[in-house]
């Protein structure tokens, strides 16, 4: 069995040929598996970020006692997985805009020069396209390069910043924590990567349903231990006065 690969005007097609030989006489039977082998590689795929899915599921269960580390991990598997610019950022309801947490860009140059400016810029949340995502909990999804939805999810001082990467597909999905919607996975693919499909939405709201756990009792564990920690520093000063004073009567 020979497998080759043939340009044609649809693209690269995957052709499998049968050969049999019988004295003087050779046969080929050639068939077009194209398909098969794309079948097989979304198969695959598909099992990896299952697998993946239960890893990243273990690991933000042990993250849990580290904000920092949970946030991190959030936006790189997501970044790492489905590609290639992920922002995760929360709702800040009093001021009506998205607060990035964390960016990560899977290619370090881009890491670098776009993904840490952009997490420290507050996101639109209203009256742009993350409305469905925000107040419907839908996911948006634009995969057009010329769509300027994909312009509208940054403030206009990041979009120069964001474009320079050629972006050509976005995608965003609501993050929730006890059923109310607290922010979005926010992801941006530019030239290295491909268009936006089915299975990158089931998977990032997979992700997305996973890390808002993670990151509030990481928060949360982070607070109390900030108050444990002010209360011990409140009993030693006590202590402290008490014993001066005792001294001063003695």
């Amino acid at each position: 069995i020979l497998e080759y690969s043939v340009p044609t005007v649809d693209g690269m097609r995957e052709r499998e040929a049968r050969i049999a030989a019988s004295g003087d006489l050779v046969t080929a039977v050639v068939r077009d598996v194209t398909g098969a082998k794309r079948a097989e590689a979304e198969r695959n795929l598909h099992v990896a970020r299952v697998e993946m899915l239960d890893a990243i599921s273990r690991a933000f269960a042990g993250a849990t006692l580290d904000y920092a580390a949970a946030l991190d991990l959030a936006v790189r598997r997501t970044s790492e997985l489905i590609g290639d610019l992920c922002i995760l950022a929360e709702l800040a309801e009093e001021d009506r805009v998205l607060v990035p947490l964390a960016a990560y860009d899977r290619h370090a140059p881009v890491r670098e020069r776009v993904a840490r400016p952009l997490a420290v810029a507050p996101l639109p949340a209203h009256g742009t396209p993350l409305e469905v995502v925000l107040e419907l909990g839908d996911t948006f999804l634009a995969n057009d390069a010329a769509d300027s939805e994909i312009e509208q999810l940054v403030e206009p001082a990041q979009r120069e910043l964001l474009l320079s990467l050629g972006v050509h597909a976005a995608l965003a999905v609501p993050m929730r924590v006890l059923g109310r919607i607290t922010g979005t996975l926010l992801l941006f693919r530019h030239p290295t990567g491909r268009s936006y499909g089915e299975e990158d939405m089931v998977f990032a709201q997979a992700l997305a349903d996973r890390a808002p756990v993670a990151i509030y009792a990481a928060r949360l564990y982070s607070e109390n231990q900030r108050q444990a920690e002010a209360l011990r520093a409140a009993n030693r000063n006590l202590e402290l006065r008490i014993a001066q004073r005792t001294a001063e009567l003695a």
